[in-house]
């Protein structure tokens, strides 16, 4: 059990690098995009697709802002894999 809890938040950490920011900051601090159209398109329907999945998910007092915390719920679901392949 501490394998698996040090090796996701090492993976969520990592996945931060990849997170909704996705943005590169050039040698002369100019803000510039890292991916080309189609791998942001890609990410934004998978994003949505992850979205969709936590807003329809019950829970008993309250429903899920799937939009508030997507970095975060990215971040974790990565990291648990990254985890479990590491093991």
């Amino acid at each position: 059990m501490q394998y698996g809890g040090i090796g996701e938040t090492l993976g969520h950490e990592i996945m931060h690098s990849f997170d909704d920011a996705h943005i590169s900051i050039t040698a002369n601090f100019k803000v510039q995009p890292s991916w080309n159209s189609a791998v942001n398109e890609t990410y934004m329907e998978r994003t949505l697709c992850l979205i969709d999945h936590y807003m329809s998910m019950p829970f008993d007092t309250v429903r899920a802002n799937g939009f508030s915390s997507i970095s975060e719920d990215i971040c974790d679901n990565e990291g648990i894999k990254l985890a479990y392949k590491a093991y």
